[in-house]
């Protein structure tokens, strides 16, 4: 594994696998988190998080930390 890109787009997941890097997701605090979370999850996230003040849960996941 040489990288993780964290984002909060379906953009941000095609990057992510355009560079053959893990993506994680980051769903947005706006009411309509579990419809991101969905559109991350089948856009190529290896995990989505609630908040990135879960990074480290996200590292972990992917198997880096």
């Amino acid at each position: 594994l040489t990288g993780v890109y964290f984002g909060d787009t379906v953009d941000d997941m095609a990057a992510a696998r355009g560079a053959g890097i893990v993506g994680v997701g980051i769903a947005a605090a706006n009411g309509r988190a579990e419809e991101q979370e969905s559109r991350l999850l089948r856009s190529g996230a290896r995990v989505v998080l609630p908040h990135i003040n879960r990074i480290e849960e996200a590292l972990h996941a992917t198997g880096i930390g």
